[in-house]
C-alpha cells in the first residue's frame, strides 16, 4: 500500500510548539511516532522535529500542520511517499530519536543506530534537524530525499533514505 511519512520541523521562541497530527483533503490518515525532539534549549528560539506516518488517500491534495494558533518563525515539512508498503508493520522504531550536543556548536558526525530490519526489502529514513543553515552532509550509502535550509532563523531540515547496508547513518 502507499505510505506517507511527514516530517517536520519547526521554530518558536520558548517553548517550542509541538504541532498537531497532520491531516490532508485526499482521505488520508496519520499518525505520530514517537515524541517530538526539542533542542537548540539554551537559547531563544527553540527548535523541534517531529514524525507522522500516514496512510489512506490518493492523487494530489493539500497537507495541512497546525500549531494551535501559536505563530511559527519557521516551519519545514517534508513528505516522503512509499509504495507497495506493507502497511501493517511500516516501521520497526517506534521512536524519534536525539543525539546532540544542546550546549555547543559541534561538526562533528552524530549517528542513530537503528534497530534491526524486519526484512532485507526494509529501507532506513534518516530526517536531520539542524539549528544552523549550513548545508547536510549524509553517510555513504544514504540518498538526499529533501532539504530545506533558511537562513532566518537559521535552521536546516533534512531527509534521506538508505540502502539497507549502514545501519548506524551519520549526518555531518
Amino acid at each position: 500500500g502507499l505510505v506517507r511519512f511527514v516530517f517536520v520541523g519547526n521554530t518558536h521562541a520558548n517553548p517550542v510548539t509541538t504541532p498537531a497530527t497532520p491531516t490532508d483533503d485526499i482521505g488520508g490518515t496519520y499518525t505520530k511516532i514517537g515524541n517530538t525532539v526539542v533542542f537548540d534549549t539554551n537559547a531563544s528560539p527553540t527548535e523541534a522535529i517531529s514524525l507522522y506516518w500516514g496512510t489512506g488517500g490518493s492523487g494530489a491534495g493539500t497537507l495541512t500542520v497546525g500549531f494551535g494558533g501559536v505563530t511559527q518563525q519557521r516551519c519545514a515539512i517534508s513528505i516522503i511517499e512509499g509504495t507497495n508498503v506493507d502497511t501493517t508493520t511500516p516501521f520497526v522504531s517506534s521512536n524519534t530519536q536525539e543525539v546532540f550536543d544542546d550546549s555547543a556548536d559541534s561538526a562533528a558526525p552524530e549517528a542513530v543506530t537503528y534497530n534491526a530490519f524486519a526484512s532485507t526489502e526494509n529501507r532506513p529514513l534518516f530526517g536531520v534537524a539542524l539549528n544552523n543553515d549550513l548545508a547536510i552532509t549524509l553517510d555513504t550509502g544514504w540518498t538526499e530525499l529533501s532539504e530545506d535550509v533558511n537562513n532566518l532563523p537559521d535552521a536546516n531540515l533534512e531527509v534521506g533514505w538508505g540502502d539497507g547496508s549502514d545501519t548506524t547513518p551519520t549526518g555531518t
